[in-house]
């Protein structure tokens, strides 16, 4: 029964997030969205073309390999189902469509696992779910247009979650020490924030201060901090070819900076609409 809950909420995710996709078409203007980048992505993908020198920002190569992938994937289905070629006329049309379906993909699963860390947890199953679900329409989340990439971010964000909540009622095991290292390479690489996300499981062992220093537990997070070194340095490794490690170490200050100026010029105010139908974002610049 739990696992049917879990994959009604899955459903029902996609289907919200596909119905507020309709609305969320002018992203694309944005220089948020780097549909150059993606397009780039998918032909290293498709066949090895060099990927240039990538730019300091505050956005890494995280969401620019997935929507590659799923680039990737589109125009198989594509060449599979040749009705299918008029949706995507051009690579900008690939890149909106692959960033689209991560997005759909990652939130809908970041909701059925954030349900599977309540259960974890102890939490009744009917709260559990009616809880992942009241995220799953969160308006400060919905507000956003779907093509941004904080919602690729809850996917490995709510496994993060997942593995502290497990972490705090002594149950990990070495796969969790391992999605746990993997979610938090793909948060440092997906924006240059997304490393504070480990204050989850830094706090649930806290929590264990007792046995924090116990061989299982120096075991358990020295697999999770190997396997998040691996997965970044794979993430990152364009910023490796290409940049010094000065120039890398200066990506941090950098980013940060560009964030703070974001937070400065375009201050948004998230109101209590979930724009189902209106397909209107709710952001307001004064």
């Amino acid at each position: 029964m739990r696992k049917l809950i879990g994959a009604v909420l899955f459903l029902a995710g996609v289907v919200v997030l596909a119905r507020l996709a309709q609305g969320d078409f002018e992203f694309p203007l944005d220089a948020d969205f780097r549909s150059w980048s993606m397009t780039e992505f998918r032909r290293f993908f498709t066949s090895f073309a060099p990927l240039p020198r990538p730019l300091a920002y505050a956005y890494f190569d995280g969401q620019l390999i997935v929507t590659g992938l799923a680039g990737v994937l589109l125009e198989g289905l594509v060449s599979i189902v040749p009705a299918l070629k008029s949706w995507f006329p051009t690579d900008d049309a690939y890149s909106v469509g692959a960033a689209t379906v991560a997005s759909i993909l990652s939130y809908a699963g970041a909701c059925v696992v954030f349900y599977a860390a309540l259960l974890r947890a102890g939490v009744a199953a009917v709260i559990a779910a009616v809880a992942a679900f009241a995220l799953l329409l969160s308006p400060q989340v919905l507000d956003m247009a779907l093509l941004r990439q904080d919602y690729l971010i809850t996917l490995p964000m709510m496994v993060v979650f997942y593995c502290s909540v497990v972490i705090a009622r002594e149950e990990e095991r070495t796969r969790h020490a391992v999605v746990l290292g993997l979610a938090l390479g793909f948060l440092a690489t997906i924006k240059i924030n997304g490393p504070m996300f480990g204050l989850f499981a830094a706090l649930a062992v806290a929590v264990r201060w007792r046995s924090a220093l116990a061989a299982s537990m120096v075991r358990f997070v020295g697999i999770s901090v190997a396997v998040f070194v691996a997965v970044y340095l794979v993430l990152m490794a364009r910023f490796i070819y290409y940049f010094t490690l000065s120039e890398w170490l200066a990506l941090y200050p950098t980013g940060l900076g560009i964030l703070r100026a974001w937070s400065e010029i375009l201050p948004r105010v998230h109101l209590a609409l979930y724009h189902l139908h209106g397909g209107n974002s709710t952001h307001r610049i004064p």
